[in-house]
């Protein structure tokens, strides 16, 4: 009887709480911020044709997020275990349901978008390197195999321990923090030379369902700004980390959200302020148009910016996303050895290695695992579970401890539930046929996978 209480111990002191508030929300924020903020403002322009109806849209969207960020802080500061979202989903609809979430987590959302950001990270890199040294563009070839070395460096950065992984976040968000500022800098100090006045609303037109804009693009954009927002709800995922999870993780979620709108803002009202809105539609690179307007170093200063920027969402993503798969085999439903604590590291390493092979996977079939319209549609699903734990909880489980209870209950966290079920009817009405097959065949393989793995097992919960 001995024998498995040696092992089982060492296993559950291996997660020790290191990291604290300023970490919480570095990482929180680093797992938000990818390149999708470069290229958004183009694409809400194309829809939006007002500079007011576009900031007052990316403040909607803002809201959004922060209300749920007030449901995932709620729950957080209830269950600060390792796995985030999988214990939410568990807790209010049992074990397979959260399976599925992790399943899916691991075979299309969080690989597909690790594949694609670190994609984004050897363009602009190559951009650098072309635009400093010169030469011949990387191949297809070259571009997969820099992207799949780029994944293994970051994963043997958190495989060497949680501590490291948190260091190489927080340099590299104060680093992408700076680079945004500097950005606004650049539109303030344009502005008050009166080269690049805002575009006053009548030159484009103030007339149609919103700010000139049809209920549809309205919708369209409204959603794009949600996904470039997302991420908030992963920090939840490293809660038996954290110096004081009941506390630092509601709060680190909390300033982390706030503080990447207050930057999506800025940055949006700084590229208006230069290019106006009709230039920011016609570019794909606005950020980088904008600062090429005001300084000769602008378009290098965003290629490195938005280089840094995908380079630490690589990172952040590979340090908090394996935690659900540590947790998935703690509770029997997963490879068991992705529930082993590395004996000197003290971190899943095994989980770690398995979501770096998926995401290199994702980098090398590239087009034959496309699976962007079901994670849209799936990372919706799981949303809308988790705002309905939270309710189900406040009535059925009033005693349970809740170190933060979520302000504006229940419209703040109603506002977020009602936001998620319209982004999934949407995504389902307009999803393509083969984004439907692909989403039953990929839950088809994890219903066997789940059968297999769960056979005899108990669920003993993460640490």
């Amino acid at each position: 009887m001995a024998a498995p209480t040696v092992t089982s111990e060492p296993k559950e002191r291996g997660l020790v709480p290191t990291l604290g508030l300023l970490d919480v929300t570095l990482i929180g924020m680093g797992t938000i911020i990818g390149a999708g903020i470069f290229r958004a403002p183009s694409e809400i322009a194309q829809r939006i044709p007002s500079v007011e109806g576009i900031l007052l849209l990316w403040a909607v969207g803002g809201v959004i997020a922060v209300c749920g960020a007030l449901v995932f802080a709620e729950l957080g500061g209830m269950f600060p275990r390792t796995g985030g979202q999988y214990v939410f989903i568990r807790e209010g609809f049992g074990r397979f349901a959260a399976f599925a979430f992790g399943w899916i987590l691991l075979a299309a959302i969080v690989s597909g978008a690790t594949a694609w950001v670190a994609g984004v990270f050897v363009t602009h890199a190559e951009s650098l390197r072309l635009h400093f040294v010169g030469g011949e563009p990387w191949s297809d070839l070259q571009k997969r195999l820099i992207s799949i070395g780029v994944i293994g460096v970051m994963t043997l950065v958190n495989i060497r321990g949680v501590r490291l992984g948190a260091i190489v976040q927080d340099l590299s968000m104060a680093a992408k923090i700076g680079g945004i500022l500097l950005i606004v800098a650049l539109a303030a100090f344009a502005g008050s030379n009166g080269n690049t006045p805002l575009p006053p609303s009548d030159a484009v037109g103030v007339h149609g369902a919103f700010f000139g804009a049809s209920l549809a693009a309205t919708g369209a954009a409204l959603l794009q700004i949600l996904f470039s927002v997302g991420g908030w709800q992963n920090i939840a995922a490293v809660a038996s980390e954290i110096k004081e999870p009941q506390k630092n993780l509601p709060r680190g979620t909390l300033i982390g959200t706030f503080v990447v709108i207050a930057l999506y803002m800025a940055v949006n009202w700084a590229v208006l302020s230069i290019l106006g809105v009709d230039a920011t539609a016609r570019t794909n690179t606005p950020a980088a148009d904008a600062a090429g307007r005001v300084v000769s170093w602008g378009e290098p200063l965003i290629a490195g910016l938005v280089a840094l920027s995908t380079l630490a969402f690589v990172q952040a993503i590979l340090l908090v996303t394996p935690r659900i798969f540590y947790a998935m085999a703690r509770d029997g439903v997963f490879f068991r050895s992705a529930g082993k604590v590395h004996a000197r590291f003290g971190t899943p390493w095994v989980a770690i290695l398995v979501q770096g092979l998926f995401s290199c996977a994702h980098v090398w079939f590239g087009r034959q695992l496309d699976l962007l319209e079901m994670v849209t549609v799936c990372d919706y699903l799981f949303f809308i579970l988790c705002a309905l734990t939270f309710f189900k909880l406040r009535i059925t489980r009033p005693e349970l401890p809740r170190p933060y209870r979520a302000f504006g209950y229940p419209i703040l966290p109603g506002i977020f539930l009602v936001a998620t079920v319209a982004v999934l009817v949407w995504g389902v009405s307009s999803a393509q046929p083969t984004a439907v097959v692909r989403a039953a065949v990929i839950l088809g393989i994890g219903v066997v996978l789940y059968a297999f793995w769960s056979r005899g097992s108990t669920a003993r919960g993460a640490a």
